[in-house]
């Protein structure tokens, strides 16, 4: 009876240590769960996101079926662009109405990937059930977006037309920065009415080849100095071809035609090819050629505007790039510039970049700014010496789009031309409000 006893207190003993032991590892698999989710969120906050996915991986290997350990994990995949991931993650816990911000994900998702019925039906969804005013915004502005996307992704629209008019103030008005009348103790400013008309036709679709045209038509109208009103026409056919997924070559013919007052001031063919060299859908690289044939007529304000006639070869190279809220480019360019009389012919540098910053949707500023060097080859008649300018070139532009067709620009140009010849040492400040409109 004694071993009887001895054993059953033996048993009890142990039941109650394995208990023990049992519950202190579910509650420290418990607490570190929830420490892997703590932590998750504070890197996911901060920015690191690779850390924030291998903790919330930690956390969803304890728990697999665990829905905020799913969504966060995908979370940290959408942040990492890893979208397949995300989207298989998010649609194992589509049906959770704890998370509906699931659907919103899902529909950005589908955005991205262009599959713009999938990603209306989750958008719209997360609209109808969700609290939050800006992202419902937010999410409607994709569904409106999706479909333009969509269809022009389906089906190119074969004509493009939109029409830019607007007001700007100019404190120092000059015709051609290249050949200004410029008097710094007789300097003009006015303000000046403006329309720019862009169109275009895609004429040819075989495959990997388009044949496109371009047409633009500028006028304005100054409403003091008449005389320097300013029109001008042009034409662009181009053809591009999708060589490879990632080299996509355009070559192309322009003639540009414009006016000065009455008179006609310039006729410019320009033949060019630029290569766009794609890295990743972020980035890519243009390489560019142009030869322009430039022919100026004389009038009665460029009695001898004719000797500036010549040829021009420009080499350039532009690095594009975006971000989730930033896109733009930095650029470079080589110009070398023959003319009839040697004073008017020069070899130049341009070096400069532009960025777009979406502030809020539909709220963007763009910065720009460029740096240009022109030495010309020889002495200028009356200075016995050889012309140099620096130029530097600054825009402020802020831009709302209320619409896909409709457009407002406030915008800001500053231009400082650096001369060793009086003649062509200026200051311009150019601003002005402009609306665009787009037809097709």
């Amino acid at each position: 009876m004694k071993r009887v006893s001895v054993c059953s207190c033996i048993s009890v003993v142990i039941a109650v240590v394995v208990l023990v032991f049992s519950v202190s590892a579910g509650n420290t698999a418990e607490n570190n769960y929830e420490l892997y989710i703590a932590r998750g969120m504070e890197e996911l906050s901060d920015g690191r996101h690779a850390e924030a996915l291998g903790l919330f991986q930690k956390a969803l290997e304890m728990a697999p079926n665990d829905t905020e350990a799913v969504y966060y994990t995908a979370i940290a995949h959408t942040r990492l662009g890893e979208l397949a991931e995300a989207e298989e993650l998010f649609l194992k816990i589509k049906e959770s109405d704890s998370v509906p911000a699931v659907n919103f994900e899902l529909g950005r998702i589908y955005y991205v990937k262009g599959e713009c019925d999938r990603a209306s039906a989750y958008l719209s969804k997360y609209v109808s059930i969700s609290d939050d005013e800006s992202l419902k915004d937010y999410a409607e502005t994709l569904i409106g977006n999706c479909g333009g996307a969509d269809q022009a992704a389906d089906e190119e629209e074969p004509y493009r037309l939109s029409i830019t008019a607007g007001i700007q103030y100019d404190d120092n008005v000059i015709v051609e920065p290249e050949n200004p009348i410029v008097i710094e103790d007789k300097k003009q400013s006015d303000s000046m009415a403006m329309a720019y008309l862009a169109a275009g036709a895609d004429l040819l679709n075989k495959g990997a080849v388009k044949l496109k045209a371009d047409y633009a038509f500028y006028q304005n109208l100054h409403f003091d100095l008449n005389d320097y009103d300013v029109q001008s026409h042009k034409i662009s056919p181009f053809l591009e071809i999708d060589l490879t997924e990632i080299i996509k070559p355009t070559i192309g013919y322009s003639y540009e035609h414009t006016f000065f007052g009455d008179d006609v001031y310039s006729k410019v063919n320009t033949l060019f090819i630029t290569i766009n060299v794609k890295q990743s859908k972020d980035y890519s690289t243009d390489l560019t050629y142009k030869y322009r044939d430039l022919s100026y007529d004389d009038s009665e304000m460029f009695l001898t505007n004719s000797i500036r006639s010549g040829h021009q070869n420009i080499f350039g190279l532009m690095q594009n790039f975006a971000a989730d809220k930033l896109n733009g480019d930095v650029y470079y360019y080589y110009s070398d510039r023959g003319a009839d009389e040697g004073y008017w012919a020069y070899k130049g540098n341009r070096l400069g970049a532009d960025v777009t910053y979406r502030l809020m949707t539909p709220l963007y500023v763009m910065v720009s700014g460029q740096y240009t060097e022109e030495r010309y080859r020889d002495d200028f008649p009356g200075f016995s010496e050889q012309r140099s300018d620096k130029t530097r070139q600054y825009s402020l532009v802020f831009t709302y789009k209320p619409t896909d067709r409709f457009i407002i620009y406030l915008t800001d140009d500053y231009t400082n031309n650096d001369s060793n010849l009086d003649t062509f040492q200026y200051e311009r400040n150019v601003i002005g409000l402009l609306l665009t409109y787009t037809l097709l």
